[in-house]
Formats: structure tokens, C-alpha cells, sequence
């Protein structure tokens, strides 16, 4: 799971933490801290951020959109196609999985996948 910003190119929301077996609500709750602090580093503000996503479970549960909201006070956006409404996203994992598949293949477990997401996110 990871987050980009789309005027830079950053991926602020991504972390070793937020890789896991299947796309859920604690793995996006774990990112989206993982962009708060980001941003915190920065020493900017969630405040009036859009974040925009599927419109799956993990994007429209209650504890997603408490979390993105009301105590980060940004803003939502739902793509209406699905992947297709989303290509930067998706643009960005082809990008990433094609350009790393072999390391991505070699991993023999979770751990390890963590690991080498991590780096070459670095």
C-alpha cells in the first residue's frame, strides 16, 4: 500500500509496516500514519490534503474516514471506475512491480518482502 502525492511525485505513505498479505484497514491506517509523520517532518499539515481512492471497505469504513477526516481534517475523493478512475496509483505499482519483480519474486517470506519493498522504496 502506498499513497503518492500527484503535484510532486512523493510517496509520503508507504512503509515497511504497510506491506502485508492483502490490501485492509489496518495496513491503510498504519499508512496513512506513515504520511502524517511524513508530513509532520516537513512540518506541514494534513489539513485540506485529498486523498483519493477505490471505493473499497478499507477507503469507506468508519475508522478510515475518522482517521482521515476528522482528526487529520483532510478531505476524501472516490474514484467511480475502480482502478480505472485511480491511474496514478496504478501507474505507479506497474512501474514499481516491473521494475522490481525479480527482488519481489526472490522473497521467501513476508519479512523478507518487507525488506526489499522498503529499500528500493528508499
Amino acid at each position: 500500500m502506498a499513497m503518492v502525492d500527484l503535484g510532486s511525485a512523493w510517496v509520503p505513505g508507504w512503509a515497511v509496516w504497510a506491506v502485508g498479505p492483502s490490501a485492509n484497514r489496518a495496513l491503510a491506517l498504519r499508512c496513512w500514519s506513515r504520511v502524517g509523520a511524513a508530513y509532520e517532518g516537513l512540518d506541514a499539515s494534513l489539513d485540506g490534503v485529498t486523498v483519493h481512492s477505490d471505493q473499497d471497505a478499507v477507503h469507506t469504513s468508519y475508522a478510515w474516514l475518522r482517521r482521515v477526516l476528522i482528526d487529520s481534517e483532510a478531505r476524501v475523493s472516490y474514484s467511480e471506475k475502480g482502478a480505472r478512475g485511480n491511474p496514478w496509483i496504478e501507474s505507479f505499482w506497474a512501474r514499481f512491480k516491473q521494475k522490481n519483480a525479480s527482488l519481489i519474486s526472490e522473497a521467501a517470506s513476508l519479512a523478507e518482502l518487507q525488506e526489499v519493498v522498503g529499500r528500493q522504496m528508499r
